[in-house]
């Protein structure tokens, strides 16, 4: 790039009618995962390489955030009163349906939110077939790869914001501006 600002565009997916909340690559970098915005609403899977849309999905409710897997067999979304977990078949391809107007959809299946007090997911996280989602109310809670409800606790905040994991740590964002971090196999802190 030139001090003139000028770049030069090595790729253009276009799909979303509206704004784009986020986006994310397979542990592979084979797909590209973009999340519409609250008003857009679209989940596309892309093969970003040879510019196509893999899958066109239209998420009911508002979604804040994804997380693949380790090892990319399937990826989690999480927004208000959302928790869908997404599967790519044994060979890592996307599993897709025809619909009746010809378009493909990749298939979800919910997590079990029974015993989930508040359901408004803003951070999600995968790690060794556990995936750990925060809540907007600061509870914290750890699914298995079967969408079962493993354990949970409160992170004691008025309100979470964010999460992220690295480095074999979550890092949770608060509205205190304190930044919780746990050990994801023990939750110490």
């Amino acid at each position: 790039m030139g001090l003139d600002n000028s770049y030069t565009e090595i790729k253009h997916l276009k799909g979303h009618k509206y704004g784009i909340e986020a986006v994310l690559f397979s542990p592979s970098c084979e797909y590209l995962i973009s999340l519409g915005d609250n008003n857009d609403r679209g989940l596309f899977v892309w093969d970003w390489e040879n510019e196509q849309r893999v899958t066109s999905n239209k998420l009911g409710k508002p979604v804040n955030t994804v997380a693949f897997s380790e090892m990319g067999d399937y990826f989690v979304t999480a927004g208000q009163q959302h928790l869908k977990f997404w599967y790519f078949d044994e060979n890592g391809k996307v599993q897709k349906t025809e619909t009746q107007n010809k378009e493909s959809i990749m298939e979800s299946k919910s997590a079990d939110l029974a015993k989930v007090r508040v359901k408004i997911f803003v951070g999600v996280c995968c790690k060794s077939a556990q995936v750990f989602t925060l809540a907007c109310d600061g509870h914290l809670y750890i699914f298995d790869k079967a969408r079962k409800l493993q354990k949970w606790m409160n992170i004691k905040v008025e309100r979470a914001l964010s999460m992220t994991l690295a480095n074999d740590h979550l890092f949770c964002g608060c509205s205190d501006g304190v930044i919780r971090v746990f050990h994801p196999k023990t939750l110490e802190h």
